[in-house]
């Protein structure tokens, strides 16, 4: 499964609510026997980063 930020940019979407959205979907796939991936432009940022983890973490995951 392909993730992305998209909507951080141009349409300047709140960076903690795409990791959140990119956590709350992980999870949801969490049963799921998937390869999940996350689509990105260069590289991602370190605060993204560790929103993303702390999503998957408060998840148990």
């Amino acid at each position: 499964m392909w993730l992305t930020f998209l909507g951080g940019g141009v349409f300047d979407n709140d960076p903690q609510w795409i990791a959140d959205a990119i956590a709350r979907a992980v999870r949801r796939a969490g049963d799921a026997s998937l390869d999940i991936r996350v689509a990105h432009y260069r590289r991602v940022d370190a605060t993204m980063r560790a929103r993303i983890d702390a999503g998957l973490r408060a998840a148990g995951l």
